[in-house]
């Protein structure tokens, strides 16, 4: 009897501890890509920002937006544009390292973190992502076949400014990136534009 209520007990406590790990998982993921979410990326982008400071490392970001996204979900639905996204997470996880993030922070929105990567080597990475999504036509479960490009702005952390808040820098490396990509939006899309 206590063998087996000491079983029982055991086997509450790892149901808690799976249950507390799936709770973190979730609330850091998005759960359609099964990329990282905005909560993550912001959390991770001000650790390594902080690890970068102590260890002299670049920091660089990516901010990717599908171009005309919108009319994929209007023509194919909303079912198939979650489908491309699903695929875009891939293709662009398939040119990141394991020490990169990926993380999806709008409807079609998505930001890279690049670990120790200065900003010629990240607009590298960049110009495969947007090449790697712009060259092969999505497939979709319907049959059908959407071309689609992307637009990329790209940013890198190469003074970190030691007296000013991490959090702060983090904000304006990511707000750099999106600069950025508002510019390659404007000069026609399918395109990586570096922040000056």
């Amino acid at each position: 009897d206590f063998v087996e209520h000491m079983a029982s007990i055991i086997a509450i406590c790892l149901e808690n501890v799976i249950s507390n790990e799936m709770l973190k998982y979730i609330g850091l993921t998005d759960s359609l890509t099964g990329v990282y979410n905005r909560r993550y990326i912001d959390r991770r982008l001000v650790e390594e920002i902080g690890r970068a400071r102590r260890q002299a490392y670049r920091v660089s970001c990516m901010y990717i937006d599908l171009d005309h996204f919108k009319q994929v979900n209007d023509t194919h639905g909303h079912q198939a544009g979650d489908e491309v996204l699903r695929e875009v997470a891939t293709r662009i996880k398939a040119e990141m390292r394991m020490s990169d993030a990926l993380g999806r922070i709008g409807g079609e929105e998505f930001v890279v973190l690049l670990i120790d990567s200065d900003l010629e080597s990240s607009i590298a990475v960049a110009q495969r992502i947007r090449e790697g999504i712009s060259a092969t036509p999505f497939q979709l479960s319907s049959g059908a076949t959407v071309p689609l490009s992307v637009s990329i702005g790209v940013a890198t952390l190469d003074d970190f400014e030691r007296d000013h808040a991490i959090e702060g820098v983090a904000h304006e490396l990511v707000a750099h990136a999106d600069s950025a990509l508002y510019r390659a939006k404007a000069e026609g899309r399918n395109r990586v534009v570096s922040y000056d």
